[in-house]
């Protein structure tokens, strides 16, 4: 199986990253969406795409991905927590 990543925070792609190879995924890391102008989706089992890029929203780039293709993607949501979620930890 090989993943496409696309994600701009390099903890969360490295964590990721370590944890598939470990299932022998091999996985693509790219950090926006630029990076993805000339590659092949073909040559991929899935796609992680963060929802929101440095460079463009995610949900965009799904849009526009499925004009031409039904590759499976998962969406990567989060949020760090505000300053008063903080507080009542």
């Amino acid at each position: 199986m090989k993943i496409l990543m696309i994600e701009d925070d390099s903890t969360i792609a490295f964590a990721v990253k370590t944890y598939l190879n470990k299932h022998n995924i091999e996985t693509i890391i790219y950090n926006n969406l630029s990076q993805t102008e000339n590659i092949n989706f073909n040559d991929f089992d899935l796609i992680l795409l963060d929802a929101n890029l440095p460079d463009g929203s995610g949900f965009n780039f799904l849009k526009w991905l499925r004009e031409f293709s039904d590759l499976p993607v998962i969406c990567l949501l989060y949020t760090s927590p505000s300053p008063r979620d903080r507080q009542k930890s």
